[in-house]
């Protein structure tokens, strides 16, 4: 028998309600706080490993409670809804789902860590509490938990930043006047350009036609050999001619042109100018 004692009613709930799903073999016993686990001896074995996963389901579920309290009563975040999004970059970033933030994470390490420091205290301990566990034995974990949070804090940060910029560079091509039809920039090598008569734009031509309240109000951001003079000229129509749409570069024009935006295969272009 393993008995385990909990100071949140949360958490016995959790794990109880989980077991009875998973636990094939365990019979389970439910006194105030504490939470009874009983098996066959022929069985621990299998008995442990689903006893060992309910922890982990768990142990993931307060990873959410937890990084919301680090929000609320370390860094004030106390709007839920700006908490749900820097948790959701939180999670990816534990997830693996942001190459730029992998050197931040060693989620497997931490995964083995937990694991074994679980296993350790089932084939120790018959009796224990679930809180002095996490207390002593997870506070490398708790404290990951928190780090995770401040780099998901600063991309959240650097996100809103971007939307702001976006919105401003969309509202400068919405009330600017279009100074040409159409567009077309094809995709080799670098960007080539070319205007509405199929005459090709040279980094210089483009340069001319930049407004110069773009650069002095957003110099870090607005990329003065591509962003800036499409925005200037303003065109009705892009056309992309490209293998690669998943470029930074045309996502962000795709964000500030929208529907303007029309992307093709670069093998569509018939234009003599990729043999020049």
């Amino acid at each position: 028998m393993v008995k385990i004692h909990f100071q949140n009613e949360r958490d016995i709930n959790n794990l109880y309600h989980r077991l009875k799903k998973t636990g094939k073999c365990l019979q389970l016993e439910r006194r105030g706080n504490f939470l009874s686990i009983t098996f066959a001896e022929n069985d621990r074995e299998q008995a442990l490993t689903e006893l060992h996963q309910g922890i982990k389901y768990l142990l993931k579920q307060k990873r959410i409670e937890w990084w919301k309290t680090i929000l609320h009563e370390e860094f004030f975040y106390r709007d839920s809804a700006e908490q749900f999004q820097i948790i959701d970059i939180a999670q990816s970033i534990l997830n693996g789902k942001r190459k730029d933030m992998h050197s931040f994470v060693d989620h497997m390490h931490d995964e083995k860590q937990i694991d074994e420091a679980i296993w350790e205290l089932l084939k120790r301990e018959d009796s224990f509490s679930f809180d002095a566990f996490i207390k002593f034995r997870l506070r490398f974990y708790i404290d990951k938990l928190a780090s995770y949070i401040t780099v998901a804090i600063d991309e959240y940060k650097l996100e809103q930043d971007y939307q702001m910029f976006l919105h401003y560079l969309r509202d400068f091509v919405r009330n600017r006047p279009p100074q040409m039809e159409r567009i077309t920039m094809v995709d080799h090598k670098r960007f080539l350009f070319f205007d509405e008569f199929g005459k090709e734009m040279k980094p210089a031509d483009l340069y001319k036609r930049i407004d110069r309240k773009l650069l002095s109000s957003h110099p870090v951001y607005v990329d003065s050999a591509i962003i800036a003079p499409l925005i200037s000229i303003a065109p009705n129509a892009i056309h992309v001619y490209t293998n690669n749409r998943e470029k930074d570069i045309l996502f962000t024009l795709k964000n500030i042109f929208e529907e303007k935006l029309h992307m093709h295969p670069l093998g569509n272009w018939d234009g003599n100018c990729l043999n020049r």
